[in-house]
């Protein structure tokens, strides 16, 4: 037997509702089933409340700043090494000098890796498709250099 979830979302002044069935859930799946939901809305409420589930309390890496979509894809955490560089999939990437010692979000997007400090952009690369690589911009190192 097979589980079902039901994502079910009301708006707090109109009652308008939206639900959707599913058989397996993750935070992907319930992201994709908020896009599906705002795209029915017709937009974005300004707040969402909860009810404690396990898939919406995780870290909050990543703030959204506008209506725009929410990123979906596996959040990685990365700790900036001394070289201002950070790790992922076996090739190495950099950022900014002020993030050495810090830990960022690392986000794959199609073909680019972004990376996130408290909800800001702070680098983004072509990812490389290659094994031990080192993708760098020189600008990352321009304020370790002053130093």
């Amino acid at each position: 037997m097979e589980k079902l979830y039901c994502f079910l979302m009301i708006l707090g002044y109109s009652r308008m509702q939206y639900i959707e069935f599913v058989t397996y859930m993750s935070t992907n799946t319930l992201i994709r089933r908020h896009q599906n939901a705002f795209r029915y809305f017709g937009g974005y409420p300004e707040e969402i409340l909860y009810d404690n589930m396990k898939q919406v309390v995780i870290k909050r890496l990543l703030k959204q700043e506008d209506s725009t979509e929410y990123i979906i894809d596996k959040i990685n955490l990365r700790r900036v090494q001394k070289d201002c560089l950070i790790s992922y999939a076996g090739n190495q990437y950099s950022v900014p000098a002020e993030y050495i010692g810090k830990d960022v979000a690392v986000v794959a997007l199609d073909s680019m890796l972004a990376a996130y400090y408290e909800g800001k952009q702070i680098a983004l690369h072509r990812i490389s498709y290659q094994r031990k690589d080192m993708v760098v911009n020189p600008q990352h190192y321009r304020r370790r250099v002053i130093e």
